[in-house]
C-alpha cells in the first residue's frame, strides 16, 4: 500500500509511491464517468507499476476502452430489478393483456432474477431455458420466452447497462409444429 503518493506533473493521473520496503512504485486513475444508479462518480485505479511508462500505457488503454465501450461501470442491478424497470417503462406502450402475458412469460425466468444484470452469461441463460424443459415446457414456449427476454436485454444494449446480449448466442430448442390430434369415429 502506498505510503504517500506524489502526483506526476508530466503526466495528470499518474503518480508514484514508496512501499512498506521502500521500493519506487507507480500507479494510474482513470475516470469512467458517473455510475448511472448511484450518481457518484467511478474511477479505476491501479499501482504496483515498476515504470511511469508503464503506468501511462495502461492508463491510456483504459482510456481506450472508455471510448469505445470495453470499459464498463460495474452495476448492482440485479436482472429481476431491470426487468421489472424495462416492463414498467412498457406500460403506456402495451395493452393490459400483453403486459400481463410478458410478466408470466418473464416470471418463468425467475432462476435468473438473483443475477446481477452485468454478469448473465450465456451459460446462465441456456441452463434456465433447459430447466423449463426439464420442468415440461415445451420448445415452442422456451422460444417465446427467449424472444422477450432477449427482447428486455436488446434495450439494455441498447442503454449501455451491459455490453452484449447474451441471448444471441444462446441454442434456441428444437421442436416442429405439434401433431394435431384427431379422432376417429369411435370417439
Amino acid at each position: 500500500m502506498a505510503t504517500k503518493t506524489t502526483p506526476s506533473k508530466r503526466y495528470p493521473g499518474t503518480y508514484h509511491y514508496l512501499t512498506a520496503r521502500g521500493l519506487k512504485r507507480w500507479g494510474a486513475v482513470v475516470d469512467l464517468g458517473r455510475d448511472w444508479t448511484t450518481k457518484k462518480r467511478v474511477q479505476d485505479r491501479r499501482e504496483g507499476m515498476l515504470t511511469q511508462d508503464e503506468a501511462v500505457a495502461w492508463q491510456a488503454e483504459r482510456r481506450t476502452d472508455r471510448r469505445t465501450g470495453a470499459a464498463r461501470i460495474a452495476s448492482d442491478q440485479l436482472l429481476g430489478d431491470y426487468l421489472e424497470g424495462w416492463l414498467a417503462g412498457r406500460v403506456a406502450r402495451l395493452r393490459p393483456a400483453t403486459r400481463y402475458n410478458y410478466r408470466m412469460i418473464l416470471n418463468r425466468m425467475r432462476a435468473l432474477f438473483p443475477v446481477p444484470l452485468d454478469r448473465l452469461r450465456t451459460a446462465d441463460v441456456e441452463a434456465a431455458e433447459q430447466a423449463l424443459l426439464v420442468g415440461g415446457f415445451r420448445p415452442t414456449t422456451v422460444r417465446v420466452t427467449h424472444s422477450v427476454l432477449s427482447s428486455a436485454l436488446r434495450d439494455a444494449v441498447r442503454m449501455g447497462l451491459i455490453p452484449s446480449n447474451p441471448c444471441d448466442t444462446v441454442d434456441l430448442p428444437a421442436g416442429g409444429p405439434r401433431k394435431p390430434t384427431t379422432w376417429d369415429a369411435d370417439q
